[in-house]
Formats: structure tokens, sequence, C-alpha cells
């Protein structure tokens, strides 16, 4: 029977690991990398991480979960619609994984790989429908599809402006998005184009939290 893992630890060896990623990419980063970096045992690196794509899931869970955290702690979502919350969730995740360059090589192994594409898209699902009534006969069976159809549009746009070397912005993927959700589901969420909160400033102070807690 296998021992049971060390969370502490674990966390530990991520938070290294997730530097290593971010300098080098999934491919050339290397067990023995992780394991130097963490000072112990390439076998320990693989116990704790069977695989190197374990490590990206877990980035992008931690991902997802500090953002979310980011935007209900902040008492002006407290007081905002769902669709508003999650305009923000997605804004700041944006800007965080595809228009943050400290971020460039994961950005590419999150854009290559439909697995991890696919995940964000089912968290992203998943955190809306925990904030909007699913008894609503507008939102049952329509608005799950409708997002799935339109993250997936966005991914495909940013890979794009990626080969091509164009600015991504943040606020015009959410926009976008939205949009692309409002006209496919028949719904009008009656948001300004930017809900208020959503400055420069702040967006790029939630990518600095991000940066400094996942690489720092």
């Amino acid at each position: 029977m296998p021992r049971p893992k060390n969370l502490e630890e674990k966390a530990r060896i991520s938070h290294i690991a997730f530097r290593l990623l971010v300098e080098k990419g999934l491919n050339e980063t290397s067990y023995t990398d992780i394991a130097e970096a963490a000072d112990i045992t390439k076998s320990m690196a693989q116990y704790y991480f069977p695989s190197k794509e374990d490590l990206m899931e877990l980035f992008l869970q931690e991902c997802y979960e500090q953002v979310r955290q980011i935007v209900e702690s902040n008492p002006y979502f407290q007081e905002r619609s769902a669709f508003e919350n999650y305009y923000a969730v997605l804004y700041v995740q944006y800007a965080f994984l595809f228009a943050n360059p400290k971020v460039e090589l994961l950005c590419e192994d999150i854009l290559n790989s439909r697995v991890y594409t696919e995940n964000f898209i089912k968290r992203s699902v998943r955190w809306l429908y925990e904030h909007i009534d699913l008894s609503d006969p507008v939102f049952a069976g329509t608005v799950e599809g409708a997002v799935e159809f339109s993250l997936g549009g966005i991914f495909n746009y940013i890979w794009y402006a990626k080969r091509e070397k164009r600015h991504i912005s943040a606020r015009e993927l959410s926009d976008k998005g939205l949009r692309v959700i409002e006209l496919l589901a028949g719904l009008d969420f009656g948001m300004p184009d930017v809900p208020q909160q959503l400055t420069d400033e702040w967006v790029y102070g939630c990518v600095d939290k991000l940066n400094a807690y996942f690489f720092q």
C-alpha cells in the first residue's frame, strides 16, 4: 500500500516546478530539473507527480481557485449578478494566462493541448452553474452549450493571435465571449460593456498577485 503524500511537501514541490515551467515550458522541464531545484530525488518528484501533465493540471486548478477567490472576496462583486462575476473571473484568467509575458511558454502549452483547454472550459461552466438558478428554464439546457461554444471560439482566437503575433486584450476576449453567449442563448444580461470595477489598474493588480503567488 503506497504511503500517503505529504500535502505541504507536494505544495512546495509544485510551486518550485511551476517556476521551472514558466522558465522552460512543459516539454523542456525534466524531472531531474524539478528534483534539483526542490532538493529532492527524481523518484520523489515522480512520486508526487507521476506525469508532468499532472503538474499542468494542478497549475490550472490553482489558477482557477485563486482567481475565483480574488473576485468573490471583492465587495463590489458580492453585489453584482452571476454573469458580471463570471465576466470578471474570465477577464482575470485571460489577463493572467494569455496576456501576461510572465507565462508565455505555459500559454503555448495550454493552447496546444485539447485536454487543458477542455478542462479550463469545464471549470468555467461549473463556476457559472454554481451561481445561477438552474430551475430557471431560461438557463437550463441553453447557457451551458453557449458557454462551451463561446470559450472554444475564444481559444481558437487566442491561438491564431499568438501565431500571427497580434496583441491580445483580456478585455476584448471577455467582451467577445460574453456577447457570443448572449447571442447563442438568446439572453440580454443588461451589462455595461465593462463593469465598473474592471479597470486596468485592478485587473493587472490581480495579475501581479497571481504572479507573486505562483512564481516568487
